[in-house]
């Protein structure tokens, strides 16, 4: 009796974990090599309940922020410290596996967009047709008693950054943001 109740525990929590991931992008890397002491530290910065809200990985295109941040967001995904996980692509195009350039939709490169993709991903169909302060006010209050990892991967693409990042800031309340840009988010 005691081994079927360990594997009931083991399914449901692999179950949980797999929810947890559902709106990650599929890790384009299995393995990276030399980077677990950095992905161990970002992991412990982002569970930090008195840490930043906001954590932004930095740097030229091409260097691994995105992959980075995924793996980061897939670790934290077999731990219980958020409630969910949701992700958000703000980049108009991306190369595909034969090396084209393939337009991605341009709904995310707005602040109303990426607000509609997270209210989605969220499950809250009643959001739509909702003005943009009533969204903000349904999101606050759910992020102030269930802690969200919310990645926001390319945000250098977003014209509005300089009022998103205030705006998130002021919602965020127990949940963290992991941000990657090419540029510096001050």
């Amino acid at each position: 009796m005691d081994l079927v109740r360990r594997a009931e525990k083991a399914a449901h929590e692999q179950q949980l974990v797999s929810q947890r991931r559902r709106h990650l992008p599929p890790a384009e890397q299995p393995k990276l090599f030399g980077v677990d002491s950095l992905i161990n530290e970002l992991v412990r910065l982002l569970s930090d309940p008195t840490g930043a809200s906001f954590i932004s990985l930095e740097g030229l295109g091409g260097i691994g922020k995105t992959t980075l941040a995924q793996a980061v967001a897939y670790r934290m995904a077999e731990q219980t410290y958020f409630s969910d996980i949701l992700w958000v692509h703000a980049k108009p195009q991306q190369i595909n596996e034969r090396g084209e350039i393939k337009l991605l939709s341009e709904s995310t490169l707005t602040m109303e967009g990426i607000f509609s993709h997270l209210a989605a991903q969220l499950g809250l169909a009643e959001f739509s047709g909702m003005s943009m302060r009533d969204i903000q006010v349904r999101l606050q209050a759910i992020w102030a008693n269930h802690p969200y990892l919310i990645v926001i991967d390319n945000l250098e693409t977003i014209e509005e950054t300089s009022e998103l990042l205030p705006t998130f800031s002021s919602l965020a309340g127990q949940s963290r943001f992991l941000l990657t840009s090419r540029h510096t988010l001050r």
